[in-house]
């Protein structure tokens, strides 16, 4: 689990030393009053296998002030539109 700006950070820094071509395509983007709900798929190629992969994910971020204070991952829609107090 990542925590904060650092493990933001942290974050990014796996994914580009993990991934070559590491990109990231937004898919859809559901506003919830102070929350932002993202549909995501993460997309590169291994650097030490050379395989091509992907996958989709599902990001809550909840904004104050115009400022993110929490973002949440999810590998299931549903649990991210809960947690976004959405339903399908």
């Amino acid at each position: 689990m990542y925590q904060g700006p650092e493990g933001y950070k942290q974050f990014v820094a796996w994914l580009r030393d993990e991934f070559e071509d590491a990109g990231l395509d937004v898919n859809d983007v559901i506003g919830a009053g102070d929350r932002v709900l993202a549909s995501l798929t993460l997309r590169g190629r291994g650097r030490q296998s050379g395989a091509a992969t992907s996958w989709d994910l599902w990001q809550v971020w909840t904004i104050r002030d115009g400022k993110v204070v929490r973002g949440q991952a999810f590998t299931s829609k549903t649990e991210a539109l809960e947690a976004a107090g959405l339903r399908e």
